[in-house]
């Protein structure tokens, strides 16, 4: 299942983007996460990242998060780990 984040991913979607990150879990697909689309982002987007890539690990299923983020998103990415979301740290 493919994911595409695009738009505004702050705090005031937040609620939407755990509900998408809920079923694709629920899914029992895999899932991989786009987010070349994306206009603004927050801390509180890569927080549900994290909590996904969680909730994912523990019921062993499989959640890839690409490296297409915008650069201008690149503090807040570094700040959240972001590399140890990509597999990378």
């Amino acid at each position: 299942m493919r994911l595409d984040f695009s738009g505004e991913c702050c705090a005031s979607q937040a609620q939407e983007i755990k509900e998408r990150l809920l079923a694709a879990l629920v899914s029992g697909e895999p899932v991989e996460c786009h987010f070349s689309g994306m206009t603004a982002a927050d801390m509180s987007f890569f927080e549900l990242l994290h909590a996904a890539k969680k909730s994912f690990t523990e019921k062993g299923r499989e959640i890839v998060f690409t490296p297409d983020l915008p650069g201008e998103f690149s503090r807040e990415a570094a700040w959240s780990g972001w590399a140890r979301l990509l597999g990378a740290g």
